[in-house]
């Protein structure tokens, strides 16, 4: 018996077989109708769509043959992949190569083979479409032509299983890289922020007289604002609905009349805690906590708030879960939550949050227009 040879490109041949995934034993509907159709056709026993790996040949379909594979010395189909060209035996039991393989002097006695390459188009065999016999036969010409045919449909039928696992694997990465945008959206919140209140502070100061040092940090400032807001707007995952032009921007005209509240800031981020609670204590008195449970706990021991300034997207108790549980010990309080949110679109969200029969609550995007946040606090403060 003559045992195939190696090709010369075995370790590309290899390194392609693994790259196709298909060591699946699940069965694969295309590949088996593609085996039957083979059987029926040339009416012969046998059909096989086989993959010669570094041991083994394994058959993806087969028909007429119990064993999913085989040990490559015997396999007939290592002779093409070593070869790289078709192989028709006509008759194995003269055949010098095969009179004495067991699988010609034993089950499943084989007399009659053809075979044509599974080439990949970077033009490594991977294996081989073949039929068999118990029996001396030929292949006729346009036989021979429909099995090549029907070899490029099981190779075409790899590259679109390829094409899916990369496409899925792709999606994944993408998916995993927008899980974490939200962890880079609310630091630049942050910063947003706090470069607001920068901002606005400086402008105060820089009524007075002398006031030129003062006057260009503010403006390097803004410019700091501004980028820091493009690389933010840079995140695909947050296209969030953008709030008129006239909402933003610094507004230092003094505040009169605006009665001092008490307010609760909930965020499991303490840079955006610190934040809001800087941009309101000029105004009221501000608490803050990074735990929901703590301000539930808070709100149900019957601390008096007259404002709740909670994050939508928080561990232990979402903003919408936190209101939920809020509502059924201190119904009075169903109107005085502002919510903010920078990992989620603003559409859809209110529904989820609106007391029932009541009116709609703030929902805020980040980063927070400082301004906007202020009147909204303070309108629920003076109610």
């Amino acid at each position: 018996m003559q045992a195939p040879g190696i090709p010369a490109n075995e370790s590309e041949r290899l390194s392609v077989l693994l790259r196709y995934g298909v060591s699946d034993p699940t069965r694969d509907s295309v590949l088996d109708a593609i085996t039957s159709l083979l059987a029926n056709r040339f009416r012969m026993p046998f059909a096989l769509i086989s993959l010669v790996e570094a041991r083994e040949q394994r058959f993806l379909s087969r028909v007429g043959l119990d064993a999913d594979r085989l040990p490559r010395d015997l396999s007939f189909c290592g002779h093409v992949v070593e070869s790289g060209q078709w192989l028709v035996v006509k008759d194995a039991q003269v055949d010098p190569r095969f009179f004495d393989n067991p699988l010609v002097t034993g089950d499943p006695r084989i007399r009659f083979y053809a075979g044509v390459p599974l080439r990949a188009p970077s033009g490594v065999v991977l294996g081989a479409l073949c039929v068999a016999d118990h029996v001396i036969r030929d292949l006729p010409d346009g036989d021979f032509e429909l099995l090549t045919v029907l070899a490029d449909h099981v190779v075409n039928h790899f590259e679109l299983g390829l094409s899916r696992r990369q496409e899925h694997h792709r999606q994944q990465e993408l998916a995993h890289l927008l899980g974490h945008l939200p962890d880079l959206n609310n630091p630049l919140s942050t910063v947003i922020s706090n470069l607001d209140f920068g901002i606005e502070e400086l402008t105060a100061l820089t009524q007075g007289p002398g006031s030129h040092r003062l006057t260009a940090l503010r403006d390097a400032l803004a410019e700091a604002r501004s980028g820091a807001e493009q690389v933010r707007r840079s995140l695909p995952a947050f296209s969030q609905r953008e709030e008129p032009a006239a909402e933003r921007g610094s507004d230092t005209t003094p505040r009169t009349g605006v009665r001092r509240g008490r307010v609760l800031v909930v965020d499991d981020e303490p840079l955006v805690v610190r934040s809001i609670v800087r941009l309101l204590e000029h105004q009221h008195d501000v608490r803050g906590v990074v735990d929901s449970r703590e301000a539930l706990r808070l709100l149900e021991d019957g601390e008096p708030f007259d404002a709740v300034v909670c994050d939508l997207t928080m561990p232990h108790l979402d903003g919408e879960e936190l209101f939920a549980a809020v509502r059924r010990v201190r119904p009075d309080l169903d109107r005085r939550f502002v919510f903010v949110t920078g990992g989620m679109r603003l559409d859809g969200i209110v529904s989820g949050v609106a007391p029932e029969g009541g009116a709609t609550p703030e929902i805020l995007p980040k980063p927070l227009d400082t301004q906007r946040l202020r009147r909204v606090v303070s309108r629920i403060v003076g109610v």
